[in-house]
């Protein structure tokens, strides 16, 4: 009976703690945490030594063999910032106006997803885990005939009114939050609504993150910067059962807080002989926009090219810098 009403109080006071951060990000001018960001990265890579940090770098490394120790700091610092402006972006964008969404997000050739819509109801969008990648679900604000659709992986360790806020501001904008569970299903639904003219929606971007971090057995071993890379196969599957058109979005940062999508269409020569042949087009496609700003990946301090290796995986939640990434892995 202690032990639970000490659990409770814990609880609680975790809540109060997590309430009064998250206020004080909603109040503070973005200019000033900012700064705090910059600050915090700095000490976070030169003083404070973590093992996240430590990986972040080593796999910077092995990305860019040819980069010396200094400019590999840089890089880290500005990943590290990268995933606090991450966290500060993303509660500040709960409570943007419309107005404001769309000057922070910009799509440069959407001209190109009303070109594949002509002929296919559906297209699957890869992405990466690019910084600011929440704010791809400001799409349907662009594109009014026709809607998007997300997979929503939520976290295990996610239950009730947390899971449903998140899934609450992802669906903000319009998008439609599709549970792992039951993909085929929610998108039956929908082409079943279109056939029938009962869909407002000529067809759905279905939007889709592959590069994150599974325990699943569903995977794909491909190579990212020559280093073995597992790859969830699920989305191409899903997409060649619907005859989704394939594309890439490619997210570029113009400055602070504000972003540029660029649509690139996937087309491997290899679809007859190779059932991943999507995946590891996504693979490459992704490759080029981290090399572009290998800043801008949030992923880097994940043990991502030690596939095959005994190199532990880390817990997210167990360390401070964990708590950076936490959030964007639901």
């Amino acid at each position: 009976m202690f032990k639970k009403i000490v659990k409770t109080i814990i609880a609680i006071i975790l809540i109060l703690i997590a309430i009064i951060i998250v206020g004080a990000i909603l109040i503070t001018p973005t200019i000033i945490l900012y700064r705090i960001s910059t600050i915090h990265s700095w000490f976070i890579v030169n003083v404070w030594r973590i093992s996240e940090i430590e990986t972040l770098k080593r796999n910077l490394r092995r990305a860019f063999p040819n980069k010396g120790n200094a400019e590999i700091k840089k890089i880290a610092t500005k990943c590290v910032e990268g995933n606090m402006d991450f966290i500060i972006e993303y509660f500040k964008k709960t409570i943007y106006c419309e107005h404001q969404i769309k000057k922070h997000c910009k799509f440069t050739n959407l001209e190109l997803l009303y070109e594949k819509f002509q002929n296919h109801k559906f297209i699957l969008c890869y992405g990466g885990h690019m910084l600011n990648f929440e704010l791809l679900i400001s799409l349907p604000l662009h594109t009014k005939e026709y809607g998007m659709c997300q997979l929503y992986l939520g976290n295990t360790k996610q239950k009730g009114k947390i899971a449903k806020w998140i899934q609450q501001n992802r669906e903000k904008y319009g998008a439609i939050c599709i549970p792992t569970s039951s993909p085929i299903k929610t998108l039956l639904n929908l082409k079943n609504e279109m056939d029938l003219g009962k869909s407002s929606k000529k067809g759905y971007l279905f939007g889709t993150l592959a590069d994150y971090d599974t325990l699943s057995d569903d995977i794909h071993v491909t190579t990212l910067f020559n280093k073995d890379f597992e790859v969830v196969t699920g989305s191409e599957r899903i997409g060649r059962k619907f005859n989704m058109a394939f594309l890439y979005a490619h997210i570029r940062r113009t400055k602070r807080g504000f972003y540029e999508v660029e649509f690139k269409e996937s087309n491997p020569t290899d679809l007859e002989t190779n059932p991943c042949a999507y995946t590891d087009e996504f693979v490459r496609l992704l490759e080029a926009n981290i090399k572009e700003s290998p800043e801008l990946w949030l992923q880097w301090s994940e043990p991502r090219f030690n596939t095959h290796t005994s190199h532990p995986k880390t817990t997210p939640e167990k360390s401070i810098y964990g708590a950076y990434r936490t959030l964007r892995r639901c």
